[in-house]
């Protein structure tokens, strides 16, 4: 995955969002796979 993607995901993660940091973390999840 290139920084632009990396970019693009951290940007729709941090929206303010109450499942944000689930988001994120499902996100990470499938990043390190």
């Amino acid at each position: 995955m290139d920084s632009a993607a990396k970019r693009r995901f951290s940007k729709m993660v941090y929206l303010p969002n109450p499942d944000a940091d689930a988001r994120r973390e499902l996100l990470l999840k499938n990043l390190k796979e």
